[in-house]
């Protein structure tokens, strides 16, 4: 039925609520499961845009972090039900 299935997160406990459905249809499905968090870029005001001190990479590295993290215990308790 799915072989792919992306959940969108953004860091809150309110939307880590929907990863025990997430588990039950990727076991359901033997589907993927691709976790993705949105950085946002600061507005655009004009033709150079310089963040300070590396704001950008910092949030980035944080979601990057934020996912690995999420998706190492979601492997975990995944692995224990299989």
């Amino acid at each position: 039925m799915y072989n792919t299935i992306l959940v969108p997160l953004d860091g809150s406990e309110r939307a880590e609520g929907i990863l025990p459905y997430v588990e039950t249809l990727a076991q359901r499905c033997s589907a993927k499961v691709v976790f993705m968090q949105v950085v946002e870029s600061p507005p655009y005001e004009g033709p150079h845009v310089h963040l300070p001190g590396g704001v950008l990479d910092r949030h980035v590295k944080q979601a990057e972090s934020y996912l690995t993290d999420l998706q190492k215990r979601f492997r975990s308790r995944f692995s224990s039900r299989c």
